[in-house]
């Protein structure tokens, strides 16, 4: 509650009198303008008394009203980015027919789905879509016990999968590519394949994720249940390739191939531990951004 007090110090001279004086007619003048305000408003006849920190608290919501238009725009490039980067890799590429695997690529197994890059598009373009989904019908709160469920799978999705899943795809692929490219984008298909499209699907999906965890506040999992969810990816897309490689007889990326079963075991194994490695990165890079998520642990410790 505010309080205003007022005291006259007898043994203060003519000086203090006239400053306390004068503070009392400007305390006086506005409270007659607030008061008149509030008149005119069709309000009582209370005062209303404004707190010196409101103009910069108004400040701090206008900057957040701000950022969350910029990353809802961002939200929608990226769901538009990505709709036409799956898009033309499914239907408007002009690989030759004559190719040996074109049927393999395009038509057997899955088509286009059986390769990583494509799942990651699909993956990437619905959480952002969920992300608007959430911006309409969810919330935004910071303590758990307050975020809809559509908040609550957002951040789960983009923490457990989408961040360290897109880390992942460019990492790799552009690190193989530096070594040695025909271990997996051959040069012959620059013929058929753009270069644009290369890099929204290869590209884009590491600098959309770190851009979002520098703008959107998510709440982590803790412990081990955090790499449940992409350990779980990992061994399903593991069994699919395999899959397809022991009925199809061939591998969906030719880095594969050039090792022998025991080597092969050992390169599928090390490729879990960048996967655990970027949920840690991750959340390393949320909390150094946003600090620790002291209230969601409190929320998760009396469930």
């Amino acid at each position: 509650m505010w309080r205003a007090t007022a005291s006259t110090d007898r043994r203060t001279g003519g000086g203090a009198a006239a400053s306390a004086i004068a503070a009392a007619a400007t305390t006086a003048a506005a409270a007659a303008a607030a008061a008149a305000a509030a008149s005119a408003g069709g309000g009582g006849g209370g005062v209303v008394l404004v707190h010196p920190d409101d103009g910069a608290e108004a400040g701090r919501h206008s900057d957040e009203g701000s950022l969350n238009w910029r990353i809802v725009l961002f939200i929608k490039f990226k769901i538009c980015i990505w709709s036409v980067g799956v898009y033309v890799d499914a239907w408007l590429l002009n690989p030759p027919l004559d190719d040996p695997h074109y049927d393999f690529d395009f038509n057997q197994y899955g088509g286009r789905l059986k390769y990583l890059t494509v799942l990651n598009s699909l993956l990437q373009c619905g959480y952002f879509g969920l992300c608007v989904a959430n911006d309409l019908f969810g919330s935004e709160a910071k303590i758990q016990k307050q975020q809809s469920a559509l908040q609550k799978y957002r951040d789960w999705l983009f923490t457990t999968l989408v961040f360290p899943m897109g880390l992942f795809v460019s990492i790799i692929f552009w690190g193989l590519y530096s070594i040695d490219r025909e271990l997996i984008f051959p040069v012959s298909l620059d013929l058929w394949f753009p270069g644009w499209l290369n890099h929204v699907m290869h590209t884009l999906p590491a600098i959309g994720v770190l851009i979002e965890v520098f703008m959107v506040q998510h709440t982590y999992e803790t412990g081990v249940k955090r790499f449940k969810p992409i350990v779980a990816a990992y061994f399903m897309y593991l069994f699919w390739i395999c899959y397809i490689a022991y009925f199809g007889g061939l591998w969906v990326y030719p880095v594969f191939e050039v090792f022998d079963v025991t080597g092969r075991t050992i390169f599928f194994a090390a490729l879990l531990f960048p996967n655990l490695f970027f949920v840690l990165l991750g959340q390393k890079i949320h909390t150094t951004v946003w600090g620790a998520d002291e209230e969601g642990k409190k929320d998760r410790k009396t469930e």
